[in-house]
């Protein structure tokens, strides 16, 4: 089958996660006629995968003021818009320092500057939250507002918010290729052979997306590209029961965190892997491990087999670098990249890249600045987003 001419001025976004969703809220809210397709169900893979944490900048603030910024600005949103996704019974996030050298200065600075409430809390009072803690890995506490959060929760209020605003959602429609003519993209062919045309493409598939259209391969000989799409694997370990409710992170140990949920401990780290396969969602041995010695150092009583359920696992996520970052696993700001402008060319096709999955308000407010421009209505009225209601 195929919707032709009369979804010409269609605009399709590809991927159901918060990326993808709040996109298509955006743009319906616009006026814009908007189906958004989802190969398995919403939230598939990156959203659902990750630990939970909704960043309030603090651990990026000495390093990227900007990113610690809207880091703020989208928990402070996401608060407003689903509180219902908060996990319960939190007062914010420890963020522990462990070695008594650590210069506080900087970190105190740079989350002043970057607006984020930090306070500072008597080591003894933070290890008192934290039964069990090793106190000498405890030298100094702050407590500042991240928060842990129930992905499926938020994932259900953009899908509605969307659907509210008039977008199409299909989920189990996997796209299968691109339509193409003349060097620009005309709409796509989903898994099932069915041609869908649209004016404009946005793929919001983050890591499943990255290699799998044959249309966007190398570019051309002779010509450069302003962005590379790097791989990155992380790995996480769940506990239950649970070893404690606060949700915290280690400043000095690689960022070693842990996100309470329900009854099960979620300990994960800031290391991340650059590997060549997105789909390569393999658990490395060596990676599990460097998890369990810190949790280890940090709570020496917590061993493998005490544990009623242990679950290991990695998964993988796209960073768009520009050429100027040369670091992978620094996380980028969000990132739309126009394939007009990169090789191979196409027209009428974007990528999206969050930087972060919890920056999805941010990035869906610049797609939709993007996109109306490239539909020639960049002085169409939209309603305010729901996620800034009062």
């Amino acid at each position: 089958m195929t919707r032709g001419a009369e979804t010409s001025q269609r605009v399709i976004v590809v991927g159901g996660g918060f990326a993808g969703l709040s996109i298509a809220a955006r743009l319906a809210q616009s006026a814009v006629p908007v189906t958004l397709l989802e190969g398995a169900e919403l939230g598939f893979e990156a959203s659902t995968r990750n630990q939970g944490w909704l960043h309030s900048g603090g651990i990026f603030a000495r390093d990227q003021i900007e990113m610690a910024r809207l880091c703020l600005a989208s928990l402070q949103q996401t608060m407003q818009f689903c509180p219902d996704c908060l996990e319960p019974h939190q007062e914010g996030m420890l963020y522990l320092f462990s070695k008594a050298d650590t210069r506080l200065g900087p970190w105190r600075e740079s989350w002043r500057k970057a607006g984020i409430e930090a306070i500072e809390i008597p080591a003894k009072d933070a290890i008192a939250e934290l039964d069990g803690i090793n106190r000498e890995q405890v030298q100094h506490a702050f407590r500042l507002p991240d928060r842990a959060i129930r992905p499926h929760v938020l994932l259900d209020h953009l899908a509605a918010a969307a659907e509210n605003a008039g977008a199409e959602i299909r989920v189990q429609t996997p796209v299968s290729r691109l339509l193409t003519a003349d060097e620009a993209v005309h709409g796509v062919v989903t898994g099932d052979g069915e041609e869908i045309h649209a004016r404009l493409v946005i793929l919001a598939t983050g890591a499943l997306g990255s290699g799998q259209w044959s249309e966007l391969g190398p570019p051309e000989t002779g010509e450069q590209t302003e962005y590379t799409r790097v791989v990155l694997k992380t790995h996480l370990t769940s506990l239950q029961p649970q070893i404690t409710h606060v949700p915290f992170c280690v400043v000095d140990r690689a960022g070693f965190n842990h996100m309470p949920h329900e009854r099960t401990s979620v300990f994960g780290s800031d290391h991340w892997l650059v590997v060549s396969d997105p789909h390569d969602q393999a658990a490395q041995p060596e990676e599990i491990e460097r998890i369990w010695r810190e949790v280890d150092r940090f709570f020496p009583s917590a061993k493998r087999e005490t544990f009623q359920q242990v679950k290991e696992w990695s998964g993988t996520t796209v960073q768009a670098m520009h050429v100027e970052q040369v670091e992978p696993g620094i996380a980028p700001l969000p990132t739309i990249i126009d394939h007009e402008r990169e090789s191979p060319r196409f027209s009428n096709l974007l990528s999206v890249y969050p930087g972060r999955a919890t920056l999805w308000a941010q990035l869906a407010e610049q797609t939709r600045e993007r996109a109306l421009t490239m539909l020639g209505k960049s002085h169409a009225a939209a309603a305010t987003p729901p996620w800034l209601h009062e």
